[in-house]
């Protein structure tokens, strides 16, 4: 509960050489912030750690995570959430209602009860491992919604906008975004897929 209801938390940020291993349960519980940067050093995240977090849109977690407690995301706004490829395991309603789910890792984390939106959410996971997650202990309750996502290739698009300036584009998979002469190209990881609200945010 170290910052649980705090409601006039609205920004955090981690030093670079953070040491934290841990965030505990309910620890940021109903708390205000848009957006959360996770430091790499993290690798468990307790029950309910942030439940309630409504206002926020925006997730990086650390790539080193591995294990996600129950309800952790229950009640944000979160259209998408980037899973590192150490990850091992997911809680009972983990990650809430979560539209976009990407999972780097090869081998399929153990699922709890309904870890995922079961009417909403894209699973997206290596397109190598397609058939793996599909055939898995848990994953195969969501076959239907597994689509194979190429982390390593990549995907560049044109884009115009109307005020004729570099459109204002916030998401993991993005490698770069330029424009010039009337002409905008935003680079993001995916191969053949377009990074589900890729352009949510302009």
């Amino acid at each position: 509960y170290a910052f649980a209801n705090c409601d006039m938390l609205y920004f955090i940020e981690f030093g670079s050489k953070s040491r934290l291993t841990e965030i505990g349960d309910y620890a940021f519980y109903h708390c205000p912030f848009y957006d959360f940067a996770m430091p790499n050093s993290v690798i468990s995240v307790g029950n309910k750690a942030f439940s309630m977090c409504s206002e926020m849109t925006s997730l990086i977690l650390s790539e080193k995570l591995k294990t996600i407690g129950n309800e952790v995301f229950t009640g944000c706004n979160l259209l998408h959430i980037v899973l590192g490829e150490d990850i091992t395991e997911l809680g009972d309603y983990a990650l809430g209602s979560t539209t976009s789910v990407y999972c780097k890792a090869t081998t399929p984390p153990a699922l709890g009860s309904y870890p995922f939106d079961t009417g909403y959410a894209t699973l997206y996971v290596p397109t190598d491992a397609v058939d793996t997650y599909k055939k898995a202990s848990g994953w195969d309750n969501y076959k239907e919604k597994i689509v194979g996502f190429g982390f390593n290739q990549t995907l560049t698009i044109d884009y115009t906008t109307t005020d004729g300036d570099t459109a204002n584009i916030k998401h993991p998979f993005l490698i770069s975004n330029t424009y010039s002469n009337g002409v905008g190209k935003a680079t993001f990881y995916g191969g053949d897929i377009v990074p589900a609200s890729a352009f949510s945010s302009c």
